[in-house]
Parts: structure tokens; C-alpha cells; sequence
């Protein structure tokens, strides 16, 4: 629980608490003066009416701009589903989904004025209307049953003075669990947008694996680079939308063989200002030749593992050769493929460099 969430608890009880304290405090002994005694009434009931005007019209307020907030706590939840299970997504469905999903859950300066707002208010009007109550009553409180006229009028001011404390307490509760973005649907809050660009979290939620990562992979793009007689050749990998701890490996197969193994850890590589931008880095400018000019005309393919933090594969996919223009190809989604057997690359993490990511040719 960070402290922002503690503050606004420790406020919305000290709410509770205040007018209790404050009214503790007062004194109830009634002037001996008839004509001061007379004021006091007026002035009592004139209270009585202004703060049940005050009380409708901020109660019917606060609670409008709350069910505002909460449809749009709905639509967040609702795209968060989708998030996790993309069945009808493509990128540009999926990146516009964390886009919105990260402004429907932007802290709100409105709804944390309204919120403070509404706790003073509340005090005010909590202490002031238990002073009236005071005024009439001198809290002088009896547990015996007594049905008379007189006594259901003073447990009826009672009544409505709790009815009115407990009033501002909920509404404010409901203000309060809408600024840290309750689950409309489910237990516990909607996660930030840092919880779900962190394939570690994605996983632990028990999302949909291979639709997700079948949508949102990373891919090798080679590139020939000019002068054309004396080309060097490119590679780099990218992912259409970046997520943090994604930890991969793609396989390059020709004539049945591994030739080319790339792999690694993305760690910090989501920009929370721009997200739904993507994540390209080069991984050399010096690719071999050789090799560059036999993937390029022979029949290649590629296989992707996606891992979980223990370095055990999640997800697993068929790669197809696709040429972009002359001289420049990429491996592109073909189809998942179900998890079998051993997987023994565990050690080519553990043994990786200080680099993110690294590629290894085995030919």
C-alpha cells in the first residue's frame, strides 16, 4: 500500500473521528437569558434548513461525478480483459487498448479535488449539525425503553445526525476507492499501466500467453545496407509494443540445423510518457555475409520461446521467412506450437553478458 492510498484512508477516518473530538469539547448548558435562548432556536432551525439544502445538493453532486468516474472505471476494466485476452486483436488493436487503458487510469486532479473537498465538508457540516443536535438535547442519553412523544423526537434527531455522519462517510469511501481505481468487477484495484507493460505481472495474472505474445513478439528484421557494391548487412529486433522483462529466445533453422540463435532480457525499455511506442534496438551492423546471403535465398524458418522469471518457457511459435523488398527480409508469426519435451537453453541466460540482448551464430 503506497502512501498516497494510506493519506487518503487516515483522512477519510479522521472525517469520522473529528466532529466526535470537536463536539466532545462543547459545552450543552443552556443561557439563562429567554430571549437568547429564543435566537438560538432560530438560528438552530435556520442551520437545520440550510444544511439540508447543502446536504442534498453536495450528496447528489458528489455522487454524479462518482458514477461518472466509476463507468469509467467499467471501460478500463473492460479493456484490461481484452488486454489479457486479445482473441480479436491485432498490434494496432492492442497498442490503442494500453493507450487507452493507460488514460482511463491516469490519476485525476477533479476527482482528488472533489474528493478533498468533500471530507471538509463533511467535517463542517458533521460538527456544526451535532452542535444543533447538542442544543436540544444536551446529549443526555437514556438506554430505557421509553416510548413517549417526546422521547422518539430526540432518538429521531439522533437518528438522522448518525445517518448523516455515516452518509458523508460512504460517499466519501466510494470517492476514495474510485481515485485508486477499484476493480468494478473483482477484488482489489485495477492494476497500473507499469503492472502491465511487465511481462512478469502478465504472466502471474494467468493471461492468455500465446495469444498475447503471437500478437506482440519480438522479430528479426535484416537489412542490406548501402553502397550496393559494397553492402553491409543489418540486423536488428524489434517489438511493436514495449514490455519490460520480457525475456526471449528465436532460433534460426536452415536445412534442419540452428545457424543463428538471438536472445535476452528487456529490462527499463518502456517509455511510461509514450505509451504503445515500440522498442527497436540494432543488434549488429556487421552480420555475416555468408550467412546473410544463404537465409535470404534458401529455405529458412525460425522458432520463439517466450520464458517466465524462472527461465521455463511460456509460450513457443513457428517463425516464417518474409522478404520486405530487395535485400531485406524478417521472420514473421506462422502459428503457436505446443510445448514438449526438455527445454535445455536455460543456460544461455545465465551465462549471458552484461549485453540485453546477444546473438550467437552456430553454423
Amino acid at each position: 500500500m503506497n502512501f498516497r492510498k494510506v493519506l487518503s484512508i487516515g483522512i477519510l477516518l479522521s472525517s469520522f473521528i473529528i466532529p466526535f473530538f470537536v463536539l466532545s469539547r462543547v459545552s450543552y448548558n443552556s443561557p439563562m437569558d429567554e430571549t437568547l435562548i429564543q435566537q438560538l432556536n432560530e438560528h438552530a432551525t435556520l442551520l437545520s434548513w440550510l444544511f439540508t439544502g447543502i446536504i442534498g445538493f453536495i450528496s447528489f453532486t458528489s455522487l454524479f461525478i462518482a458514477l461518472i468516474f466509476e463507468n469509467k472505471l467499467v471501460v478500463a476494466a473492460n479493456t484490461l480483459k481484452r488486454i489479457y485476452f486479445p482473441y480479436t486483436f491485432n498490434i494496432k488493436d492492442l497498442k490503442n487498448a494500453y493507450i487507452n487503458y493507460d488514460t482511463l487510469t491516469l490519476e485525476d486532479r477533479i476527482l482528488n479535488g472533489l474528493f478533498y473537498s468533500f471530507i471538509a465538508i463533511g467535517i463542517i457540516v458533521s460538527t456544526i449539525w451535532g452542535v444543533v443536535v447538542g442544543f436540544y438535547t444536551q446529549f443526555r442519553l437514556s438506554f430505557e425503553l421509553d416510548l413517549t412523544l417526546t422521547s422518539m423526537f430526540v432518538f429521531g434527531i439522533y437518528v438522522f445526525w448518525v445517518i448523516l455522519i455515516f452518509l458523508f462517510f460512504l460517499i466519501g469511501l466510494v470517492i476514495h476507492q474510485i481515485r485508486f481505481n477499484k476493480n468494478p468487477f473483482s477484488k482489489g484495484n485495477l492494476p497500473g499501466i507499469k503492472k502491465i507493460t511487465d511481462v512478469d505481472f502478465l504472466i502471474s495474472q494467468e493471461i492468455d500467453i500465446p495469444e498475447f505474445f503471437s500478437i506482440n513478439y519480438p522479430k528479426l528484421i535484416f537489412y542490406q545496407n548501402p553502397p550496393v557494391e559494397n553492402p553491409s548487412y543489418e540486423l536488428n529486433i524489434e517489438l511493436p509494443l514495449g514490455l519490460n522483462n520480457l525475456r526471449f529466445l528465436i532460433k534460426v533453422y536452415q536445412n534442419q540445423k540452428v545457424v543463428a540463435k538471438c536472445y535476452g532480457v528487456l529490462e527499463d525499455v518502456v517509455e511510461y510518457n509514450n505509451i504503445g511506442k515500440d522498442y527497436t534496438t540494432n543488434i549488429t551492423t556487421n552480420f555475416e555475409k555468408d550467412l546473410y546471403k544463404s537465409l535470404l535465398s534458401n529455405n529458412s524458418y525460425g522458432e520463439l520461446f517466450i520464458y517466465n522469471d524462472q527461465f521455463q518457457p511460456v509460450a513457443r511459435f513457428f517463425l516464417k521467412k518474409t522478404k520486405l523488398s530487395e535485400g531485406n527480409f524478417c521472420y514473421t508469426m506462422e502459428r503457436k506450437i505446443e510445448i514438449t519435451g526438455k527445454i535445455l537453453d536455460k543456460g544461455i541466460f545465465l551465462n549471458q553478458e552484461n549485453k540485453p540482448i546477444e546473438l550467437e551464430i552456430t553454423n
